[in-house]
């Protein structure tokens, strides 16, 4: 069991950060500007090449919306509706 904790902590020294802390907070805030400038790019990439995708999926989104259902069937919410109760027992 040593010597299996000994070999977990060598390669725990040696995963450790060989940058100091303000070396460490340079290289994350250059690393957040480049992610930040890639991903701004990719997205205007993806807009120009996949332009009418994004709109069929725009139409299918707003086509196929489900949170207003009382909007489905404006007319037939009109009719007017005459409701039988059948009070009793059943089928003796």
């Amino acid at each position: 069991v040593t010597k299996e904790m000994e070999r977990l902590q060598k390669t725990r020294n040696a995963m450790q950060s060989a940058l100091q802390e303000d070396e460490y907070n340079r290289a994350q805030t250059v690393l957040n500007n480049v992610m930040r400038e890639v991903c701004a790019v990719f997205a205007s990439y993806l807009h120009e090449r996949h332009t009418l995708l994004i709109e069929h999926y725009k139409t299918l989104d707003a086509k196929t919306d489900l949170t207003k259902p009382h909007e489905w069937y404006m007319h037939a919410r009109l009719d007017r509706r005459k409701i039988i109760f059948h009070g009793g027992p059943t089928n003796s």
